[in-house]
């Protein structure tokens, strides 16, 4: 079954499309979970990464390691119109409505993105593992959109 985009909400929605932009921007060749994560990071007032910055985590080397990674992703050798999606970043929408089902909220917002980035395996859990963020941050995510039933990453 298909993720429906109209379960997005505006903010999470303009995250997604923001991803797009830095994929083409960057002349890459598909999407990937790592544009997500640094448009969610560098959204300096968005929940995203004031949840990160309470787990002490330096976004500036955080969004530079994203930054790296992404650098090193492959590229198109012209610009193309059809820029594809890449197989993590797939994941991400079901995964995200699965925990916004789960913690009985209406909408997809860009804290279900997050945490469904962090329970993909994907390159963008991988970072959030280098920098010590993964299960303390999911567990504080939860916490901050009100999930009373915590469970074990």
């Amino acid at each position: 079954m298909a993720f429906d985009f109209n379960k997005l909400t505006n903010a999470s929605a303009e995250s997604i499309q923001k991803s797009a932009l830095l994929a083409r921007e960057k002349n890459n060749s598909e999407i990937s979970d790592l544009h997500l994560l640094f448009v969610l990071v560098k959204d300096q007032e968005g929940i995203a990464a004031e949840t990160i910055k309470k787990q002490k985590a330096d976004l500036g080397q955080l969004s530079d390691a994203i930054d790296e990674k992404i650098r090193k992703l492959a590229v198109l050798d012209k610009e193309s119109e059809n820029i594809s999606i890449s197989a993590k970043l797939a994941e991400v929408p079901d995964k995200a409505d699965q925990e916004k089902d789960k913690l009985g909220d209406e909408f997809v917002s860009r804290e279900h993105l997050l945490l469904a980035l962090l329970l993909t395996e994907c390159q963008s859990a991988d970072i959030l593992r280098l920098f010590r963020v993964l299960c303390r941050i999911g567990t504080k995510l939860l916490l901050i959109i009100g999930y009373k039933n915590l469970y074990n990453f």
